[in-house]
């Protein structure tokens, strides 16, 4: 028995027969299907209220309820005993669970799943050919307006291309660049989460790239603008902008090579980049090191040359603005900051 379906089998078993209408949703079908973990287990009935009553009714379960997404209202059941222990439970959208399904951001995440007395798994529901799109290994969005209806979904194409090793698939992208310049209005807290998912990625470079063409990374950071339109001195050959991206690059060479470079100190430089956000934090801190240089940049009047004296100091200030507007934490602020200060 697989470990969702232990875990199904434990919670709905003692419910007894005649369970309503539920179905499993989201990522964890996506997940069951590719044979992966999943932590969240998303269930999708008509009346979760009542659901998440009989579970606490059979269990030692608490209740949390709280916005899952935007206007979407979800109830947690939590085991008391072990916090990692959850089910999540969402009403039904729409007219039906196709409807709820078409609402959803992409195709790989717009499966169900029926699940049976017991916590017994059904027939795959599938309309939008999202198991096709697993087997092809593309993220498609689920319909025309999954961006645009959720703009944070822009950079959640990235995260989850960075994450699976999917490809985005070509229309989908025109739609992210269609829906970037809706970024910024989205919450502080839910774009940092999904940037720093996609940073601890080993190859999310080139998904920064695509969020950089898509417009979507330029809408949450304006101070890029400066930086693209910054041309350098004789030893660079990029603008400070591309220059940043390609250091972004080398960064994540060098951390796939680890063992190569470092033997002796390899496990102890992973376990510390794998604390908290320090990895993602790191790679952002890569990205805008030279964000003072625009400020700082002067040209000698006697010999032409291009400097940027104080550019660090300039752009750990930046950096402090960059972490106050996206609600960094106390200990991501000072790490980024200090990254820049003396990088």
């Amino acid at each position: 028995m697989s470990r969702l379906a232990s875990i199904l089998r434990r919670w709905l078993e003692p419910l007894g027969p005649g369970l309503p209408a539920v179905y499993l949703v989201g990522g964890a079908v996506r997940d069951h299907l590719l044979g992966r973990e999943s932590k969240d287990i998303d269930l999708m009935c008509a009346d979760p209220q009542a659901l998440a009553h009989a579970l606490e009714a059979v269990h030692d379960a608490a209740l949390v309820s709280f916005l899952n997404k935007p206007d979407t209202p979800c109830l947690r059941v939590v085991n008391r005993a072990d916090t990692a222990d959850f089910l999540d439970l969402v009403p039904v959208h729409g007219s039906g669970v196709a409807d709820d399904l078409g609402r959803r951001d992409f195709t790989i995440n717009a499966m169900a799943i029926a699940v049976g007395d017991g916590g017994a798994l059904g027939e795959l529901i599938d309309p939008l050919g999202g198991r096709r799109d697993l087997r092809d290994c593309l993220i498609r969005a689920a319909g025309p307006d999954a961006m645009t209806s959720d703009p944070l979904r822009v950079i959640r194409a990235a995260r989850f291309s960075a994450e699976l090793g999917f490809e985005i698939e070509s229309a989908t992208r025109q739609r992210m660049a269609g829906a970037a310049d809706r970024v910024a209005a989205v919450a502080a807290e839910r774009i940092v989460r999904e940037l720093f998912l996609t940073l601890q990625q080993p190859d999310s470079a080139s998904l920064v790239r695509v969020l950089d063409e898509t417009g979507a990374l330029p809408a949450v950071f304006p101070e890029i603008a400066p930086m693209r339109g910054c041309s350098q001195n004789e030893h660079h050959h990029l603008n400070v902008w591309d220059h940043s991206l390609e250091a972004l690059e080398k960064l994540e060479g060098l951390l796939a090579s680890l063992p190569n470079r470092f033997e002796p100190v390899t496990d102890r430089l992973r376990a510390n980049l794998e604390r908290e956000n320090r990895l993602p934090v790191l790679k952002l801190a890569v990205l805008f090191h030279d964000a003072g240089k625009p400020e700082s940049r002067s040209v000698a009047s006697e010999t032409g040359r291009v400097t940027f004296y104080g550019h660090d100091a300039a752009g750990s200030r930046i950096a402090e603005g960059i972490a106050a507007r996206l609600k960094f934490s106390v200990r991501d602020r000072e790490l980024f900051g200090g990254l820049i200060a003396d990088h």
